[in-house]
């Protein structure tokens, strides 16, 4: 603007030099015709383009500009693909709408929705707004969800819920995680008969997912075994499993309470689903019994939970008659309780069963119950088929078994461990030194 003003007062002083040397009679014409020429004149000559070669050069001149225009915002790369995604919107505004704002919440979740959209988004829902609630269920969920639900999406849709309920399901597992989610699709889908029998409603069906979605994972082959045996009532079949799912929730807070050693509260909530006819608590309350040193009561909770098919139960029902065991039938009884275990891939029980089979001179038998039990994990069972082995003389293969015992968790037991040891949940095996053989170390191993 400085400059602007320095260029008009230049102009000004040479418009007033050339009328100081005009004539009389050019300036009485110049006054006598003012109303008419000079005016002309003035603005041909304020009408110099200077401004337009200031506003270039000056920098305090800011040209003037239009203000800026709102872009539509668009689906990246769905005008040239015409995918799933653009076939989804049917034209409508708000559904698109959604869609751009789920790209911008994530790209990679956009990304997994588009890429799993034939099977999150199915093309039977014909209705603008429930595709809509979908999509805003869907936004609720992360990537990783996003690809667990395309796991279970078409069966739920095909086969359990219809139009109005898919949203709303999408929307209830939103508390969960992937993994969670795939569990719970995988016991629905080995359970279909059993959670959704042909005579519930839509409406009841919806309500199951959500309770069974509210239950912990670990409980749900334990809710799904109840239900199939669900006892004769008035009660229907998704209050039960609302039920049983909380009594899941309130054993997980009495469970904290035992191992926080808040005995008295964990023994409360414990006796109270017992008496509830939850067998989760009864095995809890016959180890809670056995740490105190109460072997009788330990014996009688877990007798309860094992007839009713709690596979832990089974287990420390086999070690407590096994340790009191005087007589052969005692014996025998331990031994079947062990087989039971073992029958439901308990994989501390085949490693006892393999122990005890090895004691009575079969090998080959104590061998598969070793082999079944390392399958499932068992690093005592691995360093046993080791030890086997190298019995065998087969070297190599010992220490890769050795070595395997070792990556599922096995360690040499200390002091320390060897004092906590009832409190292990693993049976842990010590090495033999070269003068042992393998009798002494497969006794070792059961502590005795």
């Amino acid at each position: 603007m400085t400059v602007y003003t320095n260029t008009t007062k230049a102009v000004m002083t040479s418009f007033m030099l050339l009328s100081l040397f005009a004539s009389g009679n050019m300036a009485c014409a110049s006054d006598n015709n003012n109303n008419n020429e000079p005016e002309p004149k003035r603005r041909k000559q304020t009408r110099v383009p200077i401004l337009i070669d200031l506003t270039d050069i000056d920098e305090d001149v800011t040209a003037a500009k239009e203000p800026p225009q709102k872009k539509k915002r668009t689906l990246g790369g769905q005008e040239q693909e015409q995918g799933v995604l653009e076939k989804w919107t049917m034209g409508s505004p708000l559904i698109h709408q959604t869609l751009v704002e789920f790209q911008e919440q994530s790209s990679e979740k956009y990304r997994a929705l588009k890429e799993l959209a034939p099977s999150l988004l199915p093309m039977q829902l014909t209705s603008f707004y429930n595709r809509y609630l979908v999509l805003e269920a869907l936004k609720g969920h992360s990537e990783e969800n996003i690809r667990a639900l395309a796991t279970g999406a078409s069966f739920l849709f095909d086969g359990l819920c219809g139009v109005g309920s898919y949203a709303q399901i999408i929307e209830a597992l939103q508390k969960n995680g992937g993994k969670e989610i795939r569990s719970l699709f995988d016991i629905l889908k080995k359970n279909q008969n059993v959670f959704f029998p042909k005579h519930i409603n839509e409406e009841e069906r919806v309500l199951i997912i959500k309770h069974l979605s509210d239950a912990p994972t670990s409980f749900l082959s334990y809710i799904a075994e109840c239900v199939t045996n669900m006892p004769e009532g008035k009660e229907s079949l998704s209050a039960y499993v609302g039920k049983l799912s909380n009594q899941a929730m309130l054993f997980i807070i009495g469970n904290s309470y035992y191992k926080e050693k808040k005995l008295i509260r964990a023994k409360a909530i414990l006796m109270r689903l017992h008496g509830e006819g939850f067998f989760p608590a009864t095995h809890e309350l016959g180890s809670l019994s056995s740490q105190q040193g109460d072997e009788e009561n330990a014996k009688k909770f877990w007798k309860q939970a094992a007839e009713k098919n709690i596979v832990p139960s089974m287990y420390s029902l086999a070690k407590i008659l096994w340790k009191n065991a005087k007589t052969k039938e005692e014996k025998e009884e331990a031994k079947q309780w062990f087989a039971k275990a073992g029958e439901k891939n308990h994989r501390l029980a085949l490693h006892h069963l393999g122990h005890l089979t090895y004691k009575e001179g079969n090998t080959a038998g104590a061998k598969k119950f070793f082999e079944k039990a390392s399958v499932l994990g068992n690093g005592a069972s691995t360093y046993a088929l080791g030890a086997l082995a190298k019995k065998a003389g087969r070297s190599e293969l010992a220490k890769v078994y050795f070595e395997k015992a070792k990556e599922q968790g096995y360690v040499k037991p200390t002091a320390e461990s060897k004092a906590n040891k009832q409190k292990s949940a693993e049976v842990t095996l010590q090495a033999p030194s070269k003068r042992d053989n393998v009798e002494k170390f497969l006794k070792k191993s059961q502590g005795n």
